[in-house]
């Protein structure tokens, strides 16, 4: 079998694939979502455990749990996880889960540098004591200001996980040559887990990783207060900046198939996708599954992106917040698939989401209209032309399973 899951993470990924015999399945834990999404993904856990009828003293035993980049709606609820591991770990309790492997590229890690959490809290530290004025002087206003305190943070989520699993005695990226989980192009790049699944890396690359680096030992290693604010700023608001290093993969089993693109930008998908030999130069490729980069915003896609990576069911992670998924990128793939005969799967359910998009609009003194801007009166209405396009929602679960085979 495999089946993706698809947990209600609020504006944020996560994800749980269930692969290998139906009566010994095996599974794996990708991202966990923001706050609160342990409080969905905690009692999942549980039911998996009772699931498989373990004993009391018996961890559910994942194959891989994943990262697929330190951004606080993908890091937090692994966090939430690992802290109660460790906490469990220290009485000496049972866990209520454990991993065979972590796959965490934390910036310490890309860096080769294990000061980098030091750094960016000190950053941290010196942008939250900015007064207004002083803030202001060098332009940042409370939004950018607060972009790039969010982006601080999640370099020392990265960090508190890597400790988290040295303290769990978890092999972290233990199958990557390098010790990070980036494409190399070089026929090297398929990891094959027990059980028959593969996984195809395709990014981050090695120029975005560099590209990383670079911009962190200009600015995160400089801790004097006499820093230029303003570039600092430029660095980290940049939210281009982590999502650089998302894990970029194609998961294979059973003769399926899922693009798995954690917030990367969708030029970057496309430049992998060739590296590795998985799309034609000018051509196309097809999956069974496209889990939509950054929540369905219309940022990282373009009808061209569509046009060459086909799928036959599309995964949006988001509930609306900051706008995403967004009508736009929708709207994209409809011009690119105008045969329609596809699957739309969204995490949480569409009028819930229409709700939130409309609610943000209006808070920032926007125009909204139903059959404008909202998704629902899109899906209601496809092309004469198209074929049905299937809508699938959680309705009043906390997740949706995809099955494949």
């Amino acid at each position: 079998m495999l089946t993706l899951e698809i947990l209600r993470a609020r504006h944020g990924d996560c994800l749980i694939v269930h692969y290998g015999e139906t009566d010994a399945p095996r599974m794996i834990l990708i991202d966990g979502g923001p706050s609160k999404v342990w409080n969905v993904l905690k009692p999942r856990l549980e039911e998996l455990r009772e699931e498989l009828l373990l004993d009391e003293d018996e961890s559910l035993n994942l194959e891989l749990m994943m990262v697929s980049h330190v951004d606080d709606d993908h890091i937090n609820g692994i966090l939430d996880l690992t802290r109660e591991a460790v906490a469990q770990e220290n009485d000496g309790k049972p866990l209520l889960v454990t991993t065979k492997e972590l796959w965490h590229n934390s910036f310490n890690d890309i860096l080769n540098d294990d000061e980098i959490g030091a750094g960016a809290a000190s950053v941290q530290a010196m942008l939250a004591g900015l007064d207004d004025a002083t803030a202001l002087a060098h332009g940042l206003d409370d939004a950018s200001r607060h972009d790039t305190l969010k982006i601080l943070a999640s370099i020392n989520q990265g960090r508190q996980l890597r400790d988290d699993a040295k303290v769990l005695r978890w092999q972290v990226n233990s199958s990557a040559e390098d010790g990070l989980i980036m494409a190399h192009f070089e026929g090297n790049d398929r990891i094959a887990l027990d059980g028959g699944l593969t996984f195809d890396i395709v990014g981050p690359m090695q120029a975005e990783l560099t590209e990383l680096q670079e911009k962190h030992d200009k600015y995160l290693r400089d801790k004097e207060l006499g820093v230029d604010v303003s570039e600092l700023e430029a660095a980290y608001a940049d939210k281009s900046v982590p999502n650089l290093a998302s894990i970029v993969a194609v998961l294979r089993c059973d003769g399926c198939s899922i693009l798995l693109t954690g917030d990367a930008r969708g030029d970057k998908v496309l430049e992998g996708l060739e590296q590795a030999g998985e799309l034609p130069a000018g051509g196309t490729v097809r999956y069974d599954v496209l889990k939509l980069m950054h929540h369905g915003s219309d940022r990282n896609v373009t009808q061209g992106f569509f046009e060459r990576v086909i799928a036959d069911h599309y995964v949006f992670c988001g509930d609306g917040h900051h706008g995403n998924p967004e009508r736009a990128t929708l709207e994209m793939l409809f011009a690119a698939r105008p045969e329609g005969g596809f699957a739309l799967h969204f995490s949480e359910n569409v009028a819930k989401i229409d709700a939130t998009r409309k609610k943000e609009r209006l808070e920032k003194e926007k125009p909204w209209d139903d059959a404008r801007d909202g998704l629902a009166a899109l899906l209601a209405r496809p092309d004469a032309t198209a074929a049905p396009v299937a809508v699938f929602e959680p309705g009043g679960a906390n997740s949706l399973s995809l099955s494949l085979a």
